[in-house]
């Protein structure tokens, strides 16, 4: 649960500050 909550954040984060930083995270 936590772990997924951090991913989904990081996810939305990144997009955030940059689209590109978001396929690297996937």
């Amino acid at each position: 649960m936590v772990l997924l909550a951090l991913l989904v954040y990081e996810i939305f984060y990144f997009d955030y500050v940059n689209e590109s930083d978001v396929y690297f995270v996937l």
